[in-house]
């Protein structure tokens, strides 16, 4: 009797500490789940959300380092052209209004022309321009599979002088080579000159409207894989997460548990001793 006692009570102390040591576990890992032993369903669930979770993971980084140089270089290039291209309808505006600044007015703007050129001419990157009409369109990989976005690029100035800026109309008016000045486009021309100025300051804003929202997108698309990777590793971590407030609730039972176990193993083991001294 002694003995069955002193072996219910060592196998319940086992088996409390063995349960303990789980918690223990479970506590510092912040999981219930830790192994496919601990639960095979769930944790065959929890291993296919950390697989899904690490494809858009690298689909998200790879969005990331798309390379998009060439659309900050046209971006940063379209920010200076527009500053360039109000100086001088400022200069053609006062040309207009003053006909004795001519010579003057004519003088700043073909050095603004001048300096719209070369920016141009540097807006490249990765032997890419997207302002001077060496391509028809440029092509982005987005790191989602084999998906890539597509955006058509712009002639503003070109080699042969078909760009915008050497052609600029407002689509009614005469063209004028913006970047070739002649004393007459600020003379008798003036007012088709300003008109022209006003158009190719529309069609630069424009296209840096253009690219805004392709560097948007490529930004999206990023955001929107990061999305993704956090969602399934917040439902892998629901699958696998420990219950903080019932393991410590149930260690606290374990452990008074292991005390009257322990307790049960003493006197088990007092009664044995006493029975042995009787028959002695």
């Amino acid at each position: 009797m002694n003995l069955n006692a002193s072996a219910s009570a060592l196998y319940l102390l086992n088996n409390s500490y063995a349960q303990l040591n789980s918690i223990a576990s479970q506590l510092a890992s912040g999981k219930s789940i830790n192994s496919a032993s601990d639960n095979p369903v769930a944790w065959a669930q929890a291993q296919s959300a950390d697989d899904s979770a690490n494809i858009w993971t690298a689909y998200a980084a790879a969005a990331n380092n798309t390379n998009t140089p060439e659309l900050k270089a046209a971006s940063s290039a379209l920010t200076t052209l527009g500053s360039l291209l109000t100086s001088m309808q400022t200069s053609a505006e006062d040309a207009q209004s003053n006909s004795g600044n001519a010579t003057t007015d004519l003088a700043s703007m073909q050095t603004d022309g001048k300096s719209i050129q070369a920016i141009i001419d540097s807006a490249s990157s990765n032997g890419v321009n997207l302002l001077n009409g060496s391509s028809a369109s440029v092509s982005f990989a987005l790191g989602i599979a084999d998906d890539s976005l597509s955006m058509s690029t712009v002639d503003l100035a070109d080699a042969n002088t078909n760009g915008f800026l050497q052609q600029a109309t407002n689509g009614t008016t005469s063209t004028t080579n913006l970047l070739g000045l002649v004393s007459t486009d600020v003379t008798t021309n003036i007012a088709t000159t300003l008109t022209n100025i006003q158009a190719a300051i529309s069609k630069v804003s424009g296209y840096a409207t253009t690219i805004g929202t392709t560097e948007n997108a490529i930004t999206s698309t990023a955001d929107f894989a990061t999305s993704m990777a956090t969602n399934y590793t917040d439902l892998s971590n629901s699958i696998t997460a420990a219950d903080a407030t019932t393991l410590s609730a149930k260690e606290t039972a374990l452990q008074t548990q292991i005390q009257l176990s322990t307790s049960a193993m003493g006197i088990a083991n007092s009664m044995g001793q006493y029975a042995v001294k009787l028959l002695g």
